[in-house]
């Protein structure tokens, strides 16, 4: 560790107390750079650090990239949307994985920060790869564009979008391959959605209920998703207010598959298929531009609108 990083240490364990510096000291006497996961201080606050701590916003237009799958929802705030870094799998392909965790422990992260407005990518081919904001695709180490054998990892806080009613919601995610997603709900992040492993596009519903009964309320999420071997790629975010009596994860197109089951990917762009429309109908809504807020703001969208609109538009239906 170099003389400027040891300094930083310093500081924080002056700041952060006895009982946090000793557990900082320990890291660093074990070679390594650590935080703690909690931290109280000594007036009872308690400050939370995650373990992959939100990407300050890029001002350099060669690592950032803005819309990357295009994902839909072109318009947003300059507050919204998800943040996320791309880790690739240097070299060849992978050894075996069983999830999006064990693929990450092969992989290298990029130096550069993808910009979401929403995550509603339809079932199709994805041969694009990143495109910066200089026009140039970003390439992994042996100079090959990522289209295959990548994790994205999103940050973002969710909430309510201005046509959205208060209640009990579920959430699910179309994805091809796995995804997880963890929110706080009040007790430190935990699981609401594990469509994880390798397949075809398959919804993954949740099995707890998460309370926006509060149109204020913004609850922090982290996603991981991973794409294995190429060329289909799909990624959407969905939820349902919950009625008095529902149950989430009841509904009937949970773990159903296939990668034409919900959309026709033979089309450009993606046609929806009877079953996705169905969704629509029993209540889903793909969350908008206006149901995310980027931690530390979205670049991208500088200069953009503020306010809470219809929560995007659905194409391709």
């Amino acid at each position: 560790m170099d003389q400027q990083v040891w300094k930083a240490q310093k500081v924080s364990l002056q700041s952060l107390g006895w009982s946090s510096a000793v557990f900082l000291a320990l890291g660093l006497l074990a070679g390594g750079c650590v935080v703690p996961p909690e931290v109280t201080t000594a007036g009872n606050s308690t400050v939370t650090v995650l373990a992959n701590p939100s990407p300050t916003p890029s001002t350099d237009p060669s690592k950032t990239v803005c819309d990357p799958l295009n994902s839909g929802g072109s318009s947003g705030s300059a507050a919204g949307g998800l943040v996320a870094e791309l880790h690739y799998v240097p070299g060849a392909n992978p050894s075996s994985y069983g999830g999006v965790h064990d693929l990450l422990q092969q992989t290298q992260k990029l130096d550069a920060t993808l910009y979401f407005n929403q995550l509603y990518v339809p079932t199709r081919m994805f041969d694009r790869g990143f495109v910066n904001q200089n026009g140039e695709t970003l390439v992994n180490d042996l100079g090959n564009k990522l289209y295959e054998y990548f994790v994205l990892r999103f940050q973002t806080q969710v909430r309510l979008g201005g046509l959205d009613d208060t209640g009990l919601y579920e959430f699910a995610i179309l994805s091809d391959d796995g995804s997880v997603m963890d929110m706080d709900l009040g007790h430190g992040f935990e699981t609401v959605v594990d469509n994880d492993g390798n397949h075809p596009t398959r919804l993954g519903c949740s099995t707890k209920v998460v309370d926006l009964s509060s149109r204020d309320k913004k609850i922090s999420m982290k996603l991981d998703y991973y794409q294995g071997p190429r060329y289909h790629i799909a990624l959407t975010v969905l939820f349902r207010k919950l009625n008095a009596s529902g149950q989430a994860g009841s509904d009937a197109a949970c773990g159903q598959l296939g990668n034409e089951l919900f959309w026709d990917p033979s089309t450009d762009p993606s046609i929806a298929t009877q079953n996705f429309k169905d969704l629509l109908a029993r209540g889903w809504k793909v969350l908008g531009p206006d149901n995310y807020l980027a931690p530390n703001g979205n670049p991208c969208n500088s200069g953009g609108n503020t306010g809470g609109g219809s929560g995007g538009g659905i194409i391709g239906i």
